[in-house]
């Protein structure tokens, strides 16, 4: 709903709001083109219709553009429209929390391993020396081992309370490295945290998510919670590697 963003998101979808030139979810987008994703399924509610409408062809505007021979802006909008590229979109009808968003998809998405990306985190690997970037080098690790991929980043010990945390193997994990999972904690105490490693609002799963989502009851804020999710499936034995973020 954008609480923390208002008033702006009273009748503007959050994922909206510019850095710049560009509103958030269209630097999502380029992320998960650069990754190799082809079909995109975005969850929304009945007040975010601006959301569905922001990938969509505006004969309009290209229209009056052409007309005044704005070439430059014609080509910037036509440059989102991505050859390949299939966006999607499933409602979500009522704030039920992150993972009952992601069971909203469950129908589209079926059997295939697919990510779930946060479009409130923004990543900036440009300056890093990767291979890959990030999300193609977690859906790589997925891919060879089959094992969830969640990524993670440092954070201080004073702001654990604010992120879900991952307690990892290991006490060091180096940027672009992985780790294998041991369990997982949403917005623990201080005292209680078992490393200062806060997940980072990128995701890899199988299909044995739906089953564990599907029994998941309401945890923190009376909402069914990803995080309690993937602990439930950690005890169940599948297994999970955390991805240390390259960049900012």
């Amino acid at each position: 709903m954008g609480t923390r963003l208002l008033p702006a998101t009273k009748s503007i979808p959050k994922e909206l709001l510019p850095i710049v030139d560009k509103p958030l979810i269209h630097y999502i987008v380029e992320e998960l083109i650069s990754a190799g994703v082809t079909e995109i399924v975005l969850v929304t509610h009945s007040s975010k219709q601006a959301l569905e409408n922001y990938f969509d062809l505006n004969f309009e505007i290209e229209q009056t553009l052409s007309s005044k021979s704005k070439y430059e802006d014609l080509e910037l909008l036509r440059s989102m429209q991505y050859d390949n590229l299939k966006v999607m979109s499933v409602r979500q009808a009522k704030p039920l929390g992150l993972g009952h968003a992601i069971l909203c998809a469950e129908p589209i998405i079926g059997k295939e391993s697919f990510a779930v990306i946060l479009p409130d985190v923004l990543i900036d690997d440009i300056s890093c020396q990767l291979d890959k970037d990030n999300l193609a080098k977690m859906i790589q690790n997925h891919e060879a081992t089959g094992n969830g991929q969640i990524m993670v980043h440092p954070v201080p010990e004073e702001l654990v309370d604010q992120f879900g945390i991952v307690d990892i193997e290991g006490a060091d994990l180096e940027e672009g490295e992985s780790a294998n999972l041991r369990f997982v904690v949403e917005k623990p105490a201080k005292n209680d945290a078992p490393s200062n490693f806060s997940i980072t609002g990128r995701y890899i799963f199988g299909p044995a998510l739906w089953v564990e989502l599907s029994k998941t009851k309401a945890g923190s804020g009376g909402e069914i919670q990803l995080t309690d999710a993937v602990q439930g499936m950690l005890k169940e034995s599948h297994t999970f590697d955390a991805y240390h973020l390259v960049g900012k």
